[in-house]
């Protein structure tokens, strides 16, 4: 059974082709992202973080310059290289790049980066919105990294940071309560 197909049947959605998946709910889509980014393996987007930063935070601000954010027609889980190729994506694209970067940074010091996360926020039934968390140590606080609105700072709550810098999006004007952290 290939990856992609063994992501699918953990996320219990449907393969439609080779790299395309149909998610019949939201909490579905959610799983099949959460399996991703656990699966994900890419050591050319660790290069590329090792090359352009040194902290959470330092990806966090190169990524909201070189890939714009897009709403999507649907939902589409493109990989890591295939949205820094692109310079496109939306929350959840951009949510795997940071998370496959992040991988890439040393194994200690200040930049050392124990847990990864997604931070989801829901509308009623549907995901409205995804961030990618990280944090030191297994006790210490999360932090979010928000990489579709330029300027939102490490460890900013994306919404807060959207409101304060005039870039509420309609997605993130409905992300309306507390923020649901998975680990990965």
């Amino acid at each position: 059974m290939n990856r992609n197909a063994r992501l699918a049947r953990l996320a219990g959605v449907t393969m439609t082709g080779p790299d395309t998946f149909e998610a019949h709910d939201a909490a579905h889509a959610v799983r099949l992202l959460v399996e991703h980014c656990r699966a994900d393996d890419y050591p050319d987007m660790r290069a590329i973080a090792a090359k352009v930063a040194t902290t959470a935070g330092e990806i966090q601000e190169w990524i909201q310059h070189a890939v714009r954010f897009e709403f999507e027609t649907g939902e589409v889980f493109q990989s890591p290289p295939v949205t820094l190729a692109r310079g496109v994506g939306d929350c959840d694209c951009q949510a795997r790049l940071f998370l496959a970067m992040v991988a890439g940074l040393p194994q200690h010091g200040r930049s050392h980066v124990q847990r990864r996360a997604l931070g989801f926020w829901w509308d009623g039934a549907d995901a409205v919105h995804v961030a990618p968390y990280v944090r030191a140590s297994s006790s210490g606080p999360w932090m979010a990294c928000e990489t579709t609105v330029e300027g939102v700072r490490y460890g900013e709550d994306p919404i807060a940071g959207a409101v304060r810098k005039a870039a509420l999006r309609p997605d993130l004007a409905r992300a309306f309560g507390p923020v649901h952290i998975i680990p990965l």
